[in-house]
């Protein structure tokens, strides 16, 4: 019984640890152009439903992700924040339609600028942009290359999509000023001429921007005291138990 009261004001411990995987995603703003424009039928069903369809099984796909979506045509418009809820992402998406933003044309410069607004401010080093449309800057007022600066600056990458045919059309797209902003953001740029380059290109992307697995090692020290105190207690009562019974007496005899 002394021996355990010994070893438990000694205050022993045994060290437990424990491992636990963290994922650590990615900060990604999806900018999709509402212009009328992609309404084009170019590719099927049209440039817009494509970019619609396709962001909605990437966002499906990233899991571990904030994800905020602006939608923009000559002005730019916040349609969902940034959040983890896929769900109201989907419906966020759903809702996007060429008439919901009034100006016409094609303010990259604006839609970049309220994208990188979104990230800028977050924690995580890991942020990107990805640009979906068919045109040129013709409206807004921030110059794209000044948006693309700024995104260099803050360390966002900027992947720009332009979707459309490569057939002669009314509405043909303009690589210029798409390819400008990623090279200057140091992403990249692609061509989505049909559904299936779409799906590749999200596919690509998914792979360059994977979410981190942290393997997180804790170590705790446990106390031991009370297995002692506890033993102590127990040889205690039966030293009593002994002597109430005369056990120990004759023993002693």
């Amino acid at each position: 019984c002394l021996v355990c009261l010994i070893f438990a004001l000694a205050d022993p411990y045994q060290v437990v640890y424990h491992q636990r995987i963290q994922q650590e995603g990615v900060e990604i703003v999806l900018a999709i152009d509402l212009s009328s424009s992609m309404l084009n039928k170019d590719v099927q069903p049209s440039r817009l439903e494509l970019a619609k369809q396709t962001a909605k099984s990437f966002i499906k796909a990233r899991k571990y992700d904030n994800i905020a979506l602006v939608a923009f045509a000559g002005a730019p418009y916040l349609a969902s924040p940034l959040t983890m809820d896929t769900a109201y992402l989907n419906h966020s998406l759903q809702r996007l339609q060429s008439n919901l933003i009034p100006e016409e044309g094609t303010a990259l410069g604006d839609a970049l600028g309220m994208s990188i607004n979104q990230v800028r401010e977050e924690a995580n080093p890991k942020k990107i942009n990805i640009l979906i449309s068919d045109g040129n800057n013709t409206a807004g007022n921030l110059d794209p290359m000044t948006s693309a600066e700024l995104a260099k600056t803050f360390k966002i990458k900027v992947y720009t999509i332009a979707v459309g045919s490569t057939k002669a059309n009314l509405d043909p797209v303009d690589e210029s000023t798409l390819r400008m902003i990623a090279e200057q953001s140091r992403g990249h740029f692609y061509r989505a001429t049909d559904q299936e380059t779409m799906k590749q290109i999200f596919q690509e992307i998914d792979l360059m921007e994977k979410s981190r697995k942290l393997f997180i090692r804790e170590v705790e020290h446990e106390s031991a005291s009370p297995v002692f105190y506890q033993l102590a207690f127990i040889l205690f009562f039966i030293n009593l138990l002994l002597k109430l019974i005369g056990v120990s007496n004759s023993l002693e005899d």
